[in-house]
């Protein structure tokens, strides 16, 4: 895999072979499984581009950084950091975005929503 839109490519066959297709914007509202109500927590739908998502954000993440690097060389440390704390938040967003991407991986690893006799082995606690 080259891309993390590969890994949403695959995570959706995952889903198709668990028997539910996550790219439904559908899917976590109307399909209520024992469970309880389907919760994903990234966009597999064709709108969802994972790819360009990360690069806005780290690109974002860079940018402040370099912004606060010149401030910081000139001393101006209000720039600096109001730079800095523009960084943070785009390193929150990325840190959010594979917490995201964790979270979903998990769920189709315990196969919380199977609706049909795919052989995936449940996921052992110990």
């Amino acid at each position: 895999m080259k891309t993390l839109n590969d890994v949403k490519k695959s995570l959706i066959n995952l889903g198709f072979n668990q028997g539910f297709d996550l790219t439904d914007p559908k899917i976590s509202k109307d399909i209520v499984h024992e469970q309880g109500q389907m919760r994903w927590f990234k966009d597999y739908t064709s709108e969802g581009d994972w790819d360009n998502e990360f690069k806005e954000d780290i690109n974002n993440f860079l940018h402040y950084m370099d912004e606060y690097q010149i401030a910081i060389n000139e001393n101006n440390f209000k720039i600096a950091s109001d730079a800095l704390c523009m960084a943070m938040i785009y390193a929150g967003n990325l840190s959010l975005n594979f917490d995201a991407i964790k979270t979903d991986i998990s769920t189709l690893l315990r196969a919380d929503y199977k609706t049909n006799d795919f052989p995936w082995p449940l996921l052992n606690n110990e």
